[in-house]
């Protein structure tokens, strides 16, 4: 692949108001289409976090073009495992009216006096376009995971949020990752998606890149060579470790300009101007 001639897109979820409903950050299938009918043959289409409404939705408008996208996928959901970050987003739509009351909410009943001042100076610094309620949640997500996931896991309990459920009609199982395979790519996105993922230890990095290789090799009988990083974050450790693994093409989240293999730039969908 000719990586420096190309364009590449980020998708998320996407959204009909039928089968998939809006969340934080989707885009409606009809812009969707939109953009993609309107691409040029450079333009290619990537989709991170192995959503149903990537293959149900965003796949059958990619064939209709004959276009291939690339989907990044973790593997934890396809062992069961719950991305309760990603849930989070699907539960603020379905019992608030914007993300911004799901926020308030959370902080309301899940405040810790783990974070420090100079935690939230830097964020403020860092994305002075957030507003301090989603960088508060940032700061707990970022670098106090563990209690980011119980503070979801007890407000979901007070939702009465059936998150396993929903779980299930989000995420794509392996027979659709299959089916997806059939005629798209599929890369690497970490096992388990943590967010803090240049924050890990080489050990713990190891064991999320080589689980989700070792899975979905395992599931396609196919060598994969592409990875996006999660949420972009990565450091020196990862880049080693990807070489290691056999990954010869690396993502990140920023439209910055190809400095290597491993830092392929991708524009945010919802940041394109039609």
């Amino acid at each position: 692949m000719l990586f420096n001639k190309l364009k590449f897109i980020m998708v998320h979820h996407l959204h009909d108001n039928s089968n998939f409903k809006a969340v934080k950050g989707s885009i409606h299938v009809n812009k969707f289409h939109e953009i993609v009918s309107k691409s040029k043959n450079n333009t290619v289409f990537t989709f991170d976090d192995g959503y149903k409404s990537q293959l149900h939705l965003g796949a059958k408008i990619l064939e209709k073009y004959n276009k291939k996208g690339i989907f990044f996928l973790n593997t934890n959901i396809l062992e069961n495992k719950i991305n309760f970050h990603e849930l989070s987003k699907f539960a603020a739509s379905l019992f608030f009216k914007n993300q911004k009351e799901f926020n308030i909410f959370y902080l309301e009943h899940c405040k810790s006096s783990k974070i420090k001042k100079n935690e939230i100076r830097k964020y403020k610094k860092k994305f002075p376009f957030y507003s301090e309620d989603e960088i508060y949640i940032r700061i707990i997500r970022d670098n106090h995971y563990p209690l980011y996931i119980n503070n979801l896991k007890k407000i979901f309990k007070i939702m009465r949020f059936k998150y396993k459920f929903y779980a299930k009609k989000i995420f794509l199982t392996k027979k659709e990752v299959i089916q997806l395979s059939k005629y798209h790519i599929i890369g690497l996105h970490t096992h388990s998606h943590p967010y803090n993922f240049d924050q890990l230890s080489e050990k713990n990095q190891t064991f999320e890149i080589e689980k989700n290789k070792e899975i979905l090799g395992y599931i396609l009988k196919k060598k994969i060579n592409l990875f996006s990083y999660p949420v972009g974050n990565y450091n020196k450790v990862t880049t080693r470790l990807l070489k290691k693994f056999g990954i010869k093409y690396a993502f990140i989240n920023l439209n910055l300009k190809l400095k290597n293999n491993f830092m392929i730039p991708r524009i945010n969908i919802n940041k394109l101007k039609c």
